[in-house]
């Protein structure tokens, strides 16, 4: 009986846990990988030139999808935001875009996120990393 009992419950346990992806992605600021992922820039040492390119990986990626990074600043306004086709991809944006906000609204923290348009819909921005700005 307690073996019928823990069979069931092992098999109820089983149906109700839901799958967990894996998602990570790679950063790079002018084409040098970076550790953190909380970025603190000087906005004198920013140059028209310098870029962010997020290459973002999934456990189920997709090929054809269309994905996007972009740049919020803490009302969650869109300051910048470059589009791709499929997971693993890389997308670049550049910081000059965000420097050109911080210095018409003084923000000085922006919110990078990921988002992909599914097989169905679009799937809820992921927050990848903060940007200040000093």
């Amino acid at each position: 009986m307690k073996l019928i009992l823990t069979f069931f419950a092992f098999t109820a346990i089983c149906f109700m846990a839901k799958a967990d992806t894996i998602d990570f992605w790679h950063v790079y600021y002018n084409n040098a990988k970076i550790l953190s992922y909380n970025i603190l820039l000087k906005t004198i040492n920013i140059h028209k030139t310098d870029s962010i390119t997020v290459k973002y990986f999934r456990d189920t990626p997709c090929e054809d999808c269309k994905t996007s990074i972009f740049v919020e600043d803490k009302n969650h306004n869109i300051v910048v935001q470059r589009c791709g086709k499929g997971t693993s991809n890389p997308i670049t944006i550049y910081i000059y875009d965000i420097l050109a906000d911080h210095l018409k609204t003084h923000n000085r923290t922006y919110w990078m996120m990921y988002a992909e348009d599914g097989r169905n819909s679009m799937l809820s921005p992921q927050s990848i990393f903060k940007i200040t700005l000093e």
